[in-house]
């Protein structure tokens, strides 16, 4: 897992905790383009279940391969589950889209926003340069802004 998963499995299991054993819709597939060839849902499980959320609470979506497949194939689990209600846990910068997505499906979800970054993420012996984390943090705001305008124009919502 990458630090932003680690931080939504981090999120998700404090809410689960916090909540009656709600179920946890563990979500992501593989995205061969980025490299990732196991499905984004099986290491948030894998972290879930060594935190001690019960896999009897958990179910698995490994088909979607972005987030409008996301919205789409939650929706036919939801109706399988017989529940409307549920919390979508991600990060700042994916929440509007997320949710813009989502909606558009007629789905509504409880935002629970996660960490954005570790408590150590601005950190640098050089305080005037900036960092990789930075640098990282100003890529994915930046692929976050094209992704809303792309699935504004494709209509996804």
């Amino acid at each position: 897992l990458r630090e932003a998963g680690i931080l939504r499995v981090m999120e998700g299991a404090h809410l689960y905790f916090q909540m009656d054993e709600p179920l946890v819709i563990v979500s992501g597939g593989t995205n061969e383009r980025a490299g990732v060839l196991t499905p984004e849902s099986e290491p948030l499980y894998d972290a879930l279940v060594d935190i001690g959320v019960p896999t009897s609470r958990i179910i698995l979506e490994s088909t979607s391969g972005n987030t409008y497949e996301q919205a789409l194939n939650l929706k036919k689990v939801l109706d399988v589950q017989g529940s409307e209600d549920f919390i979508m846990v991600t990060s700042p910068t994916h929440m509007r889209r997320a949710m813009n997505t989502f909606e558009a499906q007629e789905l509504q979800p409880i935002p629970a926003i996660s960490a954005q970054h570790t408590s150590d993420f601005t950190d640098n012996d050089i305080p005037f340069l900036p960092n990789v984390d930075a640098l990282h943090a100003s890529s994915m705001a930046m692929r976050e802004i094209l992704a809303t305008l792309y699935y504004a124009l494709a209509g996804r919502f």
